[in-house]
């Protein structure tokens, strides 16, 4: 669990919000974690069913492969929850930037 994905589910967990946004939180929250899943899996279809090689190595060298889209599309929506607790301490700046992705 990285910093973001640790401080988001620590943050859900005090139940802090109220009920309506904490439920839409949480969804989005599984969301995220769902795309990592997916983008996984996709990943390894696309080596069992034989992409050229080049193709790949095009992929990974250039952060454009299912896994690595998935997973800055997944920090990008828990960045967003996060900005929700962008006063408590442990929230960092960085994030903020993060978030913004989406707004491109």
């Amino acid at each position: 669990m990285n910093d973001l994905e640790a401080f988001v589910s620590r943050r859900l967990d005090e139940r802090s919000l109220p009920p309506n946004i904490q439920r839409s939180y949480e969804r989005l929250f599984v969301l995220s974690g769902r795309l990592r899943e997916d983008g996984e899996t996709d990943d390894w279809l696309d080596w069992a069913t034989g992409s050229a090689p080049a193709l790949k190595l095009g992929e990974y060298l250039f952060g454009v492969d299912p896994a690595s889209s998935a997973n800055r599309s997944s920090d990008s929506i828990r960045a967003v929850i996060a900005s929700a607790w962008d006063g408590h301490p442990d929230y960092r700046s960085s994030w903020s930037e993060l978030a913004r992705t989406l707004d491109r």
